[in-house]
C-alpha cells in the first residue's frame, strides 16, 4: 500500500540571510516522503511568498494529491491540482540600490545569467538572445523530471546551464546534485548557510560535494 507523509519543518539559519528583499534568521521547509513496500522516496521544498505559496497551501496541495493517489487516479488528472503558485516539487539579478548612473568601458565580457526569469522549460524561448546562462532550481522548475527536460532544452538552445538552489537543507540539494552533473556553473550552498543540516547530509569538502547517502533522499 502506498503512503504519504507530509510535514512542516523550520530550520535556524546561521546568523542571518540577507537578500535584496530582506532577512532571514529561519527558513520553513515541507518535507513529502511515499513509502510502498521495501521503497521509500522523500522530498522538500521551499514555499516562496514572491510565488504565491505558503507552507498552509503546499500542505492542502499535497494533501489532495495524497487523497487522489490513494483512488488510483492518472498522473495527469493530479496535475490539475498543480495551479500556477503551487510549490510542485515537494511531490517535484537582484541589484543593491547603488549610486552608480553608469557602468563604462573597459570591462570584461561577462556571461549573464537569467534567475529570476527564469523557470521552467516554457520560460526559455523568451530569454534566447538575452541571456548566456539560465539558472536552473528544482524549487522553480517543480521537480527534477521537468528540470532535466530543462537542463537539456536549454543546451539545445545554446545555453550555458547553472544549477542553483534555494537556501534548504540536504534533502533538497540531493535530487540537484544529479542534475548539476556536466553543468557549467553550480551553486548548491544551501545547507552551508544553515545553523544545522538534516542528518544523514550531503558532504562537502571544499568546493566539492560528494553524492548524497541512500538514507537521505530514499531507499529500497
Amino acid at each position: 500500500m502506498r503512503r504519504v507523509i507530509s510535514s512542516v519543518e523550520t530550520w535556524p539559519v546561521h546568523g542571518v540571510f540577507r537578500i535584496s528583499r530582506g532577512s532571514q534568521t529561519e527558513i520553513v521547509v515541507v518535507t513529502v516522503e511515499i513509502r510502498e513496500g521495501s521503497f521509500i522516496g522523500r522530498g522538500e521544498c521551499r514555499p516562496y511568498a514572491r510565488y504565491g505559496e505558503t507552507p498552509e497551501s503546499v500542505m492542502a496541495a499535497i494533501e489532495a494529491i495524497r487523497q487522489d493517489l490513494q483512488e488510483g487516479l492518472e498522473r495527469d488528472e493530479l496535475s490539475n491540482y498543480l495551479e500556477p503558485g503551487a510549490a510542485r516539487n515537494a511531490i517535484d539579478c537582484a541589484l543593491w540600490d547603488l549610486a552608480a548612473k553608469s557602468v563604462g568601458q573597459p570591462v570584461w565580457k561577462l556571461p549573464v545569467c537569467a534567475d529570476e526569469s527564469c523557470h521552467d522549460s516554457k520560460s526559455l524561448d523568451r530569454l534566447i538572445g538575452l541571456y548566456d546562462v539560465v539558472n536552473i532550481k528544482l524549487d522553480k522548475t517543480g521537480g527534477l523530471t521537468e528540470a532535466l527536460q530543462m537542463k537539456a532544452l536549454a543546451s539545445q538552445c545554446g545555453f550555458e546551464v547553472m544549477v542553483g538552489c534555494m537556501v534548504g537543507t540536504s534533502l533538497a540539494m540531493a535530487p540537484a546534485f544529479f542534475l548539476a552533473q556536466g553543468s557549467g556553473y553550480v551553486d548548491l550552498d544551501g545547507p552551508l548557510l544553515l545553523a544545522k543540516d538534516r542528518q544523514p547530509g550531503l558532504h562537502f569538502a571544499g568546493s566539492q560535494i560528494f553524492p548524497p547517502d541512500g538514507a537521505l533522499w530514499g531507499d529500497c
